[in-house]
């Protein structure tokens, strides 16, 4: 189907003032757009365009049934009661510095997990895939894919979205140094298909996909996958930029606005991102206008949340921060924000702390309604949290007297962040919580120990998965 990618993109062209047509030839019967192969619905606007160019005849148009969105984000979790997080599985490396663990991600039923090794074979970087089956008590690697060149840090960043579909990864040293990202779709057989689009930095020493975050949804019968790439240290918009794109039914990225730029100075603009995973509507807003993205801006201590506002991309407010915090404590090196852009957390690399912000209106703004200390300096280095905004999972990787590392679970009610739970590294610089990914529903959590020794090996790495179990649990 690869072969007929350049038809395939003169039908998505023609077609898209027409959005309400969905042509297919799949068969006499309704079908599921968000479970089509990509390739077959490349393939059948391929076969469509030489139909319509070729013959003239009359074509059959398919209206795709659409899943419906799940329950209301509010409803699938009792704060406070009697839970706890436990592991249900763990996947390791096989050979020394593979660095399992270096990102991760989870789906929202916990079918899937996907973990980076940039660093692997000469740091041309590898991504697996993970499945855990119906009945299975382990997680089974499904697939794996390397990337093409020697130094390009193929891994760098990986992303899932939240239904188990897509997966985005990060190669910032490749194509001169530009950085790229790739795209996969997770097939039937549980293997990572490469949809063959390259999205790549503007400029060399980019870093483009330095950083990545995936979201799906569904609106209006129609499905949709946005993403957010991080390009921190590019030069070129100050220092730093962030692109966003929306892909479309056939699976081609087409970026959404315009480039969000940077500050000037050495702001790292990009350095973490994170976009909300839309879900039904929320106090009477449109589901489409809470697509949102939250950055983090590490170099200048903060974050800031954008939301898509009448075609573009706009700041929501001013950006948030620590007063307190000084100039090098590097907070907004991690960040994470609900599926409502109303909850936003924020981590840093050297202040030991993270912050739980709500977003009150546009006179009050983003105000700080709960904060967490940890002992260590790298507290607060990787932080996840579910769409409702409720869950979350901080890691904190230099815990321990041999940086065994930690991760800690919390949970937010009205009052603060309680703790729910934490686990730590098992040996000497494990390094516990370098990488944190929290399910949208809240039900599972994964904590990365890239720099774990196994069966000798060392710095194979480690990923463990926690699943809520207890009254009280997202279902």
């Amino acid at each position: 189907p690869y072969k007929f990618a350049a038809l395939s993109r003169i039908f998505v062209m023609t077609t898209e003032a027409e959005s309400d047509l969905n042509l297919a030839l799949l068969g006499d019967e309704d079908v599921n757009s968000s479970r089509v192969p990509l390739t077959k619905r490349r393939l059948a606007a391929t076969i469509t365009v030489l139909i319509l160019g070729c013959i003239g005849s009359s074509l059959i148009a398919y209206k795709f049934k659409n899943e419906p969105p799940g329950p209301t984000w509010s409803q699938r979790d009792e704060v406070g009661a009697d839970r706890e997080y436990v592991p249900v599985g763990t996947e390791t490396g096989k050979g020394s510095y593979e660095q399992v663990g270096y990102s991760v991600g989870i789906s929202f039923n916990g079918k899937y997990l996907v973990s980076s090794s940039p660093d692997k074979d000469n740091q041309r970087g590898v991504v697996n895939l993970y499945v855990k089956l119906s009945g299975a008590t382990e997680y089974s690697l499904a697939d794996s894919v390397s990337g093409t060149s020697a130094g390009g840090r193929f891994g760098a960043s990986a992303a899932i979205d939240r239904d188990g579909m897509y997966v985005s990864v990060g190669s910032i040293n490749e194509n001169n140094m530009k950085g790229c990202v790739h795209t996969y779709e997770i097939t039937s057989g549980n293997k990572l298909l490469d949809l063959g689009q390259i999205l790549c930095g503007d400029n060399q020493y980019d870093q483009f996909g330095f950083s990545v975050s995936l979201a799906h949804w569904f609106h209006d019968g129609d499905d949709h996958v946005a993403m957010a790439i991080g390009a921190p240290a590019s030069q070129s918009y100050g220092s730093g930029y962030v692109k966003m794109y929306e892909m479309n039914k056939y699976g081609y990225w087409k970026q959404s606005g315009e480039t969000i730029r940077s500050y000037s100075g050495n702001a790292k603009f990009g350095w973490s991102v994170f976009v909300g995973n839309v879900g039904t509507k929320e106090n009477g807003r449109d589901p489409m206008d809470m697509r949102c993205v939250i950055i983090g801006i590490p170099g200048h201590n903060e974050a800031v949340v954008n939301t898509w506002r009448n075609g573009a991309w706009t700041q929501l407010g001013p950006t948030f921060k620590f007063a307190e915090a000084n100039a090098d404590e590097g907070c907004g090196f991690s960040v994470a924000v609900d599926a409502s852009a109303s909850k936003a957390i924020m981590g840093c690399s050297n202040y030991r702390k993270v912050g739980y912000w709500v977003w009150q209106d546009a006179s009050v703004g983003w105000e700080l309604m709960g904060e967490i200390s940890g002992s260590k300096t790298g507290f607060g280095m990787s932080v996840s949290m579910d769409a409702p905004g409720v869950n979350i999972i901080v890691g904190s990787p230099y815990a321990g007297s041999s940086l065994n590392g930690e991760v800690k679970l919390y949970s937010y009610q009205p009052g603060g962040l309680q703790e729910e739970g934490s686990v730590s590294g098992v040996a000497a610089n494990d390094q516990a919580g370098y990488s944190t990914a929290m399910s949208p529903g809240g039900k599972y959590a994964v904590c990365g120990c890239p720099y774990a020794t196994v069966n000798g090996k060392r710095s194979a790495g480690m990923v463990t998965v926690l699943e809520c179990v207890g009254t009280g649990c997202p279902s």
